[in-house]
């Protein structure tokens, strides 16, 4: 049977919380900024009166759980995230790393989530709006990239080839980023940081590059026709 332990959003310590929560009904509780790391919350009933904001899920067994729709600024890290449907999910500051996320469904929001290090090879994020991500040394599909990365931190990611035209990299963090080759034409990046970046090839046609850092950027061959500065 159901565990029901809960009461209209009562605020209970973590500490008190049993390692194993499977099968509980934690509806109406306010587990804001809860400590929930390898918790097993298998087949756990939350929903929308589950407050758990900032909550620290790092590493819980996940396994059957029902997640309520905020799931804003949770960690999230090394969970078996595998074929779940996210698509309704505010993962807006959620912390991803190290999260299995093979066969899952993505919603086409991402603010400021923390996703460094995963491979994002098998996702379509053509439409994926990424603004201030953490995206650092992520490996992104063989061709086609998302569009929207405005402020996102790209810092060290293999672009070599990709294209990227008429991308919102606008105060995006590129340093390192291998891009050479990669076809930037028409792409806003205005105050990007393209420090220490491998721009060999790249094709800036029409890309807008006003307050860019290029120091110690390799620009051989980079082509600039009609860019706006």
């Amino acid at each position: 049977a159901t565990t029901h332990a809960a009461t209209t959003h009562a605020k209970i310590p973590s500490t008190c919380l049993p390692r194993v929560l499977a099968l509980c009904d934690l509806r109406h509780l306010d587990l804001r900024g809860a400590n929930l790391c390898r918790r097993d919350l298998s087949g756990a009933l939350l929903d929308e009166t589950t407050l758990l904001a900032k909550a620290d899920l790092s590493g819980a067994v996940l396994n059957g759980a029902r997640l309520p729709a905020s799931l804003r600024d949770v960690r999230l890290c090394g969970c078996n995230l595998t074929f779940a449907d996210l698509r309704r999910h505010d993962l807006s500051g959620a912390d991803l790393r190290g999260a299995s996320l093979e066969g899952a469904l993505l919603p086409q929001t991402l603010h400021r989530a923390r996703l460094d290090g995963l491979d994002l090879t098998g996702f379509d994020l053509t439409r994926t709006d990424l603004l201030g991500a953490s995206l650092v040394g992520v490996a992104f599909p063989a061709r086609q990239l998302p569009v929207l990365l405005e402020a996102a931190d790209l810092t060290g990611c293999d672009l070599a080839g990709r294209q990227m035209r008429d991308c919102n990299l606008r105060g995006a963090v590129l340093r390192g980023c291998c891009l050479s080759r990669a076809d930037l034409s028409g792409a806003d990046l205005c105050g990007a940081d393209l420090r220490d970046a491998d721009l060999e090839s790249a094709r800036l046609d029409n890309a807008i590059l006003d307050g860019v850092e290029t120091r110690n950027a390799i620009l051989t061959g980079t082509r600039l026709a009609l860019t706006t500065c």
